[in-house]
């Protein structure tokens, strides 16, 4: 077994050009890893935003080259609540998360850490805490608020037309007793 794992632009050490940040690039840009590496049969993972990239990438370039999807922590069908989707986040808090970061990106990144994902019952060590929020300082901001992408996507038909076994991993923080 292989393991190919790739940053996406404007992350870690790839290249930060001043554009090609919306879903289709991102997703182009994955074709481009996956044909350049001639892979076949892959199971293909995406977490969080990648996520959405995976299913841009199966919508944009078909299933051929994948056995298998994986879908963790995902932002797909949709991220913003609306009339259909109760459970989105409301418009008011993205915009509220997003002007935070614009005014100061550290203090957006203190609001962040004590978010439920990284505190109460369900507390992530200190460890993955301080290397998530390095991993978001790293990226440069103009790169970090162009995700406006993401938040405003509905991938509800492109869902639809996923043929190939997938597994969706995703929870509320909460947890089941094992009685």
């Amino acid at each position: 077994m292989h393991i190919v794992t790739y940053e996406r632009r404007g992350h870690g050490r790839s290249d930060r050009p001043p554009a090609g940040y919306d879903i289709d690039t991102l997703a182009d840009d994955l074709a481009a890893v996956i044909d350049r590496l001639d892979l076949s049969s892959i199971t293909l993972i995406g977490h969080s935003m990648g996520t959405a990239e995976v299913v841009r990438y199966l919508t944009r370039h078909g299933s051929g080259r994948i056995a298998r999807l994986v879908l963790s922590g995902t932002v797909t069908p949709m991220l913003l609540q609306s009339a259909d989707d109760p459970d989105g986040i409301p418009a008011d808090v993205a915009v509220q998360s997003r002007a935070a970061m614009l005014r100061d990106i550290g203090d957006w990144m203190d609001m962040s850490g004590k978010a439920e994902y990284f505190s109460g019952e369900h507390r992530v060590s200190q460890q993955l805490l301080d290397w998530t929020l390095n991993t978001i300082a790293a990226a440069p901001l103009p790169i970090l608020t162009q995700s406006d992408a993401f938040l405003h996507a509905d991938f509800r038909s492109e869902l639809t037309e996923l043929t190939i076994p997938t597994l969706v991993i995703h929870g509320t923080g909460r947890h089941l007793d094992a009685d």
